[in-house]
């Protein structure tokens, strides 16, 4: 194959475990145009993305399971979840806005980022719900003339910790966040 996909990863979409497909390249956690600056314009970029509360949930989810690479955003969950996610999500909001402020790394910002700020308004040339990632990386796959076995894709970094309950008024706050996100992938 001339020229392989390009994989634009998403935090908390699968991405550790797609990247391990051999038939793509892999542009990291790059934005759209980051990843057509590297590769190019002559190529499939393809992106995954996920319902923002599910990967809000799975973004505080590895916030809690890496507590020493995150210890300022640690400081203000490590008691809190998943017990009491609710408190947490309800106040979340005061940090979110001031995030740069409290975790200087872009590496850590990423997490939290919405996807249409990581992939531009709909400017990728593929898109895969994360809620149907097998059948959109055969689409992918398809498209690029390579195999795809659903065996090949080993499901990474899947949670340990119990799914937490989150009331309307959670959910409606993580929506209005990530109000791009939900209009521009269709979850509305």
């Amino acid at each position: 194959m001339k020229n392989k996909p390009v994989f634009i990863h998403v935090p908390k979409t699968g991405g550790s475990s797609i990247v391990r497909l051999k038939w793509l390249d892999y542009a990291g956690h790059a934005t759209y145009k980051e990843a057509m600056d590297k590769f190019g314009a002559d190529r499939l970029y393809f992106a995954v993305v996920r319902h923002p509360v599910d990967r809000f949930i799975s973004c505080m989810e590895v916030v809690y399971l890496n507590k020493g690479n995150y210890p300022k955003l640690l400081g203000a969950i490590e008691d809190i979840f998943p017990c009491a996610f609710e408190y947490f999500i309800n106040h979340i909001a005061s940090w979110l806005d001031d995030f740069d402020v409290l975790i200087k790394a872009p590496s850590q910002k990423i997490l939290i980022r919405s996807q249409t700020e990581q992939l531009g308004e709909l400017f990728l040339t593929l898109t895969v719900k994360y809620e149907s990632l097998i059948e959109g990386l055969k689409f992918v796959s398809a498209v690029a003339d390579a195999e795809f076995k659903p065996e090949d894709l080993q499901h990474l970094g899947k949670s340990t910790l119990p799914k937490p309950k989150i009331s309307a008024q959670t959910r409606k706050l993580i929506e209005d966040y990530y109000r791009e996100d939900m209009k521009n992938y269709g979850y509305v």
